[in-house]
């Protein structure tokens, strides 16, 4: 049985299917020839596991690394903040939280890279006295 329509793969080397439209939770869809259970409903955009991904291995998408696992996905999983850490800037969460283990924002080279993010992003930083 063919590949669901609503996965996309950019690449033969990919470690996500991107979604083009939302799955519901609790469904069953092709994937490779394979039945993939979706545990939760994910939308648009999302990226959902095309193969297993160990823990500390890189997630390949748009045929290039996009951060390192930071625990196991199994195939079908939502990859995202809980389960990806990026290698190049910290990764935060809509509250703010830091998430992963991949940053020391204390590191010299930590915060050259958060610099550059904030920088890229355009968003202002507050600065106050010492």
């Amino acid at each position: 049985m063919p590949t669901d329509t609503r996965l996309l793969l950019l690449s033969p080397g990919e470690s996500v299917y991107i979604l083009c439209d939302h799955t519901t939770m609790g469904e069953v869809v092709m994937a490779d020839g394979l039945a993939v259970f979706f545990p939760q409903a994910l939308g648009l955009g999302h990226k959902t596991a095309r193969l297993p991904v160990a823990a500390g291995e890189r997630v390949i998408k748009y045929g290039a690394p996009i951060g390192r696992a930071s625990r196991a996905i199994a195939p079908g999983d939502h990859v995202h903040l809980h389960n990806l850490v990026s290698d190049d800037t910290p990764t935060f969460a809509l509250g703010g939280e830091l998430c992963g283990a991949g940053f020391d924002l204390t590191d010299a080279r930590a915060s050259a890279m958060w610099w550059r993010w904030r920088t890229l992003w355009n968003v202002p930083i507050m600065w106050r006295a010492l």
